[in-house]
């Protein structure tokens, strides 16, 4: 295990497997810093979604919210935890928790989406899903690089 002040107050803890020290990942590249800890208020936003616009933190008002992303509309995957969500959407409400999920794909694909997985999974989203076409809201989260490019419609 080797460590490394790089100034500024932050060092980094290098190890083999590449487990992190004090929220810190080291890549063989380049040094990553996880964007969101426990107790820090989540970047706000404005975007499209399927319930409409919204400004993230007006739209969680007073409560606690999950928003999950998910990389391309009618992937199997993506298509079963966005049905076992909705499944569970009751129980976090009862909790005072919102859920939202976050997709590159448009809000038109999203509504199609929704039937599919109603359809496939017995339950449909009645949560937001964010139509994350710019990718602005998964770089803002550090979910993409900042230079992530391209047409997610491909």
């Amino acid at each position: 295990m080797t460590s490394v002040d790089t100034g500024a107050g932050r060092s980094y803890v290098i190890e083999r497997d590449f487990k992190g020290h004090q929220g810190r990942v080291f890549n063989r590249k380049r040094d990553i810093e996880m964007a969101l800890r426990l107790g820090d208020i989540a970047p706000d936003f404005e975007a499209q979604t399927t319930h409409g616009p919204i400004k993230f933190h007006d739209w969680i008002g007073d409560s606690w919210a999950i928003i999950f992303s998910h990389p391309k509309d009618f992937t199997p995957v993506c298509t079963t935890e966005l049905g076992y969500m909705a499944k569970l959407q009751p129980e976090f409400e009862k909790r005072n928790v919102k859920i939202i999920g976050l997709s590159a794909d448009g809000v038109e694909n999203h509504e199609a989406w929704a039937k599919d997985i109603e359809e496939t999974q017995g339950a449909a989203p009645k949560y937001p899903i964010i139509g994350d076409t710019d990718l602005n809201v998964a770089k803002l989260y550090d979910m993409l690089p900042a230079s992530a490019s391209g047409d997610p419609s491909s």
